[in-house]
């Protein structure tokens, strides 16, 4: 969408954004306003595009924006998907997540027996020639993603692939990748012709749900793709004898002894445990994760530097309290935990057992109190 700002400040309220003033009075009495010179904007004339005058913004005001806090903290950021929030508009039709999961099978109110029941049940209804992909995605314990997929037509597996994605992604976008990588292969296999329809059946519910949708949302490229993919189906070059299809989704239970989904799960946990490749792009799951952990690993680094007085006095009046005979080494214990909790103080803790209340109870005097009539008691 192409926004102008015409003198006068009228509306440009089409995107939900304010009103901007730029009546001539206002215009010589703030020397930051957007200057109207012809020099600057020749091409112009006396409306003025909404994206120079943000051009303008960042050119004249934000000249150190690099070295900020916030822009040092996001350069930081290891290389990530750019993600589209305005890719789509609030009013731009789309269809209702009850609809979508009434198309793809989704468990509705069912148990998983029942599904998977009903899931044999229909794949034995889809006609011979159409194509089949079971595709699946896993992520292992070190935190490498990988995907898989396996394609059959007329009962016979005709495509099986392992694909590693490494560490920047989640199950999520490896689920997603997994089923526009089996599409895309099945699309380019030569007896795709001889098809009606291409199902694309997978075991997370959230990603089969999202496929054929707009997407703003982790894996944003993906969707985006598959979805193209979905329109451009029923143009492929067929038989005479073969009808227009279209892409079709459906929802496979896990773990339910299906076979070929169980090949899928095999196929994409082969990926992940594939030789690592090039460092590639975070995608937006997987750099939330990775900005968390490192924020939190930052603030226990700054918790351990930072020696408080007021944990050191508490840690010392633990010893007369227990009324035990308490190490040098178990002091400093006590006092490497406390500084450790100072960082979780004001979250809030649920009651548990001690071992996981302790750090939170050293990081008060009343804490301090109650651990240690907790030891002396026990």
């Amino acid at each position: 969408y192409t926004m102008v700002l015409k003198p006068g400040g009228q509306d440009v309220l089409a995107l939900g954004l304010p009103r901007l003033q730029t009546d001539t009075n206002r215009r010589k009495s703030s020397p930051s306003s957007f200057p109207h010179n012809p020099n600057i904007c020749p091409l112009l004339g006396p409306s003025l595009q909404l994206s120079a005058y943000g051009v303008w913004i960042l050119t004249t005001h934000f000249k150190d924006a690099r070295n900020s806090r916030f822009a040092r903290r996001i350069l930081a950021l290891p290389n990530s998907e750019q993600i589209n929030p305005l890719q789509y508009a609030p009013w731009h039709p789309r269809e209702t997540r009850e609809n979508a999961q009434a198309r793809i099978g989704a468990p509705m109110g069912r148990s998983k027996e029942q599904a998977a029941a009903n899931f044999i049940a229909f794949q034995c209804t889809i006609p011979s020639s159409d194509i089949i992909i079971f595709s699946d995605g896993s992520r292992l314990v070190d935190g490498r993603a990988g995907g898989g997929y396996i394609g059959f037509q007329a009962h016979n597996q005709f495509l099986r692939s392992s694909l590693l994605y490494g560490h920047g992604k989640e199950v999520f976008d490896a689920e997603a990748e997994a089923a526009l990588a089996g599409a895309q292969a099945a699309i380019a296999y030569p007896t795709a012709q001889f098809a009606t329809n291409l199902w694309i059946c997978l075991d997370n519910l959230e990603v089969a749900t999202r496929l054929l949708s707009p997407s703003i949302r982790s894996s944003q490229e993906a969707f985006e793709s598959f979805y193209t993919l979905a329109a451009g189906w029923p143009l492929y070059e067929r038989l005479p004898h073969t009808k227009s299809g279209s892409v079709q989704i459906r929802w496979v239970p896990r773990h339910t002894k299906i076979s070929k989904n169980e090949a899928a799960d095999s196929a994409a946990k082969e990926g992940a445990a594939s030789m690592p490749p090039s460092p590639c792009k975070f995608s937006y799951a997987s750099l939330k994760r990775h900005a968390k952990t490192q924020s939190l690993s930052a603030a226990q680094t700054r918790a351990l530097k930072s020696f408080n007085l007021i944990d050191l006095t508490l840690a010392i009046s633990l010893q007369p309290i227990l009324d035990i005979e308490t190490s040098q080494t178990t002091m400093n214990v006590l006092i490497m935990i406390m500084l450790i909790s100072s960082v979780d103080r004001r979250a809030p803790h649920s009651p548990g057992p001690p071992s996981e209340v302790i750090s939170f109870l050293l990081g008060t005097a009343k804490g301090a109190q109650k651990l240690a009539t907790w030891l002396a008691e026990t």
